[in-house]
């Protein structure tokens, strides 16, 4: 039994390292785009049109990977599926370092976005079925933990090495995920005592149903999107170009980093608190972020220019801002997003909801960055962080109206609330899908039992 928890947990773990893969890739353009414009690129002059499609690309990857990830997560078992999605992004990272065309680098974008998207839509579920119960949460943390790691470590390494050399060290943690694949547990093959823990633990965890799990999490990927983790991720440099207090790829780095903090934080809180909680605590953390800095961009010019002295508890108010924004961002819906995704979604239906759930999400991502400087334009970054603070405040009354909580019931808790019941559970490796019920009316006891395997009514009249 030891054995078998060891083993799940470090499946859990391992297929998280597909989140190195997408956090690199989301945050590759942020120092290699600077690199592809010199005069000096080995890919010769690039124009603004060629530089903003070789940075974007990449969502339309996504995109095609989540609807692809339909039909190949109903043929294919999870552990092929991760396997070969991995082996593809491990290849496509091969390829974008070793391109010598603008062609051949949007190709080779569109076939890594392709395999993560496939790898996103794929490992939230694996976790949520392999991972053991009472750590479940953390273990479905850990992917988006590690997507913010692969958003770190492609921006720190991206200031002192060259993009080829980047990409080529990018590929490592698809591969060793490839390679480890054929080890990963199989939850589709397990012993007979395997069967029984995992039948027990079935009982003591109902999984919690929602109405229209596709609706939720359509709200939930809008949220995501909406609550400005777009902006400050991507357009970090064109907002805060004040150096006077601080430099913005300094503040990048920083933000980053308390988005990692935040996480295992997240992570550690969410199986004792619950994942609701610590939505809430994030939501609120984003919410204040979102005011501060609308009210610091009411003060500043049109070059965004601090109006007191360098230094000052205003200057320095974005950079606090944006930390204080990741760091609940990154506790809270950066990390239960994953965690609720392979816990409220169907298993009879997480082969379409999960894709298109994921495709959603990937085509907000590209909306969102492709537009957020036009509307900043017309309605002011002012007004723009205010309706973000908007969208905050729609999120708390939203999770507290719309979301289950998932957290995992303690066995004292269970064997508590059970006091008055009494029979003997018998192991076996039949999933019961339905339950006993007891009832005593007019001198009979009546006793109905309904399971996957048989249909048994008792009654037993008293003289």
């Amino acid at each position: 039994m030891e054995d078998q928890y060891s083993r799940r947990v470090l499946s859990s773990l391992s297929v998280c390292l597909g989140g190195l893969s997408h956090g690199a890739m989301l945050s590759w353009p942020a120092e290699v785009l600077p690199q592809l414009t010199k005069p000096s690129s080995s890919l010769g002059w690039l124009d603004q049109n060629m530089i903003t499609w070789i940075a974007s690309i990449n969502y339309i990857g996504c995109m095609a990977g989540s609807l692809l990830a339909a039909p190949l997560m109903k043929v294919a078992s999870p552990r092929v599926l991760i396997g070969c999605s991995s082996l593809l992004a491990s290849l496509s990272w091969l390829m974008v370092g070793l391109s010598n065309s603008p062609f051949t680098l949007c190709l080779s974008r569109v076939s890594l976005g392709c395999g993560n998207a496939i790898l996103m839509a794929s490992v939230p579920s694996y976790v949520a079925t392999v991972a053991p119960v009472n750590c479940r949460g953390a273990l479905s943390s850990c992917y988006g933990l590690a997507l913010g790691l692969g958003l770190i470590y492609s921006v720190a390494l991206g200031i002192t090495i060259s993009w080829s050399s980047l990409s080529l060290i990018a590929s490592i943690p698809s591969l060793v995920l490839f390679i480890s694949s054929p080890f990963l547990y199989n939850p589709l093959k397990s012993n007979t005592e395997d069967s029984q823990s995992t039948m027990i633990t079935s009982c003591q965890q109902i999984k919690p149903k929602v109405e229209r799990p596709l609706l939720l999490f359509f709200y939930l990927a809008a949220m995501y999107m909406l609550s400005g983790v777009c902006p400050l991720g991507t357009f970090a440099e064109m907002l805060f170009t004040d150096e006077s207090t601080f430099v913005a790829s300094d503040l990048i780095l920083a933000s980053l980093a308390c988005q990692i903090v935040g996480g295992l934080v997240g992570a550690a809180a969410i199986d004792r608190l619950g994942r609701k909680p610590v939505l809430q605590a994030g939501a609120w953390l984003c919410l204040l972020a979102n005011i501060l800095l609308s009210l610091y961009f009411s003060t500043v010019d049109d070059h965004h220019n601090c109006p007191t002295r360098p230094g000052s508890v205003l200057c320095w108010t974005p950079a606090v801002a944006t930390c204080i924004f990741f760091f609940g961002f990154g506790g809270g819906l950066g990390n239960v997003f994953f965690v609720l995704l392979g816990e409220l979604v169907p298993e009879e239906s997480s082969s379409t909801i999960v894709p298109l759930v994921t495709f959603f999400l990937n085509t907000l991502q590209f909306v969102v960055i492709k537009t957020f400087m036009y509307f900043a334009n017309i309605v002011g970054t002012t007004n723009l962080f205010f309706i973000q603070a908007g969208m905050n405040i729609f999120f708390l009354f939203g999770q507290a109206a719309w979301i289950p909580e998932t957290k995992a019931a303690k066995e004292e808790d269970l064997s508590g609330s059970g006091s008055g019941s009494y029979g003997t559970f018998v192991g076996s490796n039949v999933s019961v899908n339905r339950y006993s019920l007891a009832r005593e009316r007019r001198g009979e006891d009546l006793e109905i039992v309904l399971n996957s395997t048989e249909f048994v009514v008792t009654i037993n009249r008293r003289e």
